[in-house]
């Protein structure tokens, strides 16, 4: 014989039914929820990267003056809207770097020179101009490194000629550095009236 169901019976298990329908919506809503926003954000971040395009990086590190080549470049996608201007988009015939290149860099064109370039004048950075300075005695730079050119004062205190230049080549008699156009005319005049003095500008140490 079946069990005999009150009305109370009744009105509580329609209420556990409407319990579960109504936890089974809400759960619904919330996991409905989160991939909506989960795709919104993939929706952003994309927007953010755009397009990409195919640009040349060092695979290695490339120092001044070393020969680019398929072992030390290659091809990579990389976001449009990341990728600078002057960013090759190939391997040049023949061309050289001017300035250190870290692994996985960008390579652009100020930052290369064409291999038939004399050797210094192929260390010279796009955009600058080289400048012979004799100096005599242990200089304390190297090639690569960020300097500041001081005229020395002896009866006058000392002053600053050139706030950055890059230290292209070194000799036993002086050093050649890359200075902007604008500062060669302040770095000539220092060379006529005193002797001009190196100092190392803080964290610009070139890696070797």
């Amino acid at each position: 014989m079946a069990p005999h169901l009150t009305l109370t019976d009744l009105r509580f298990a329609l209420q556990r039914k409407r319990t579960r329908w109504l936890g089974a919506a809400v759960l619904g809503v919330i996991t409905f929820l989160l991939i909506f926003t989960l795709l919104q954000q993939v929706r952003r971040g994309s927007a953010n990267l755009g397009d990409t395009v195919q640009v040349l990086v060092a695979t290695e590190r490339i120092d001044p003056g070393q020969s680019l080549n398929a072992a030390t470049t290659r091809l990579e996608a990389r976001p449009r809207s990341q990728t600078p201007q002057t960013a090759l988009v190939q391997l040049p015939n023949e061309a050289r770097s001017n300035s250190i290149l870290s692994a996985g860099e960008i390579i652009t064109a100020p930052r290369i020179t064409a291999a038939e370039s004399g050797a210094v004048a192929a260390l010279i950075p796009g955009g600058s101009m080289g400048v012979a300075i004799p100096i005599g005695g242990e200089l304390g730079v190297e090639p690569g490194d960020q300097v500041a050119l001081y005229r020395a004062g002896f009866e006058t205190r000392s002053s600053l000629v050139v706030a950055s230049a890059t230290v292209v080549a070194i000799s036993e008699t002086g050093l050649i550095v890359a200075v902007p156009p604008s500062g060669v005319r302040d770095l000539l005049e220092g060379l006529i009236l005193n002797d001009l003095v190196p100092v190392l500008l803080p964290g610009t140490r070139a890696m070797n």
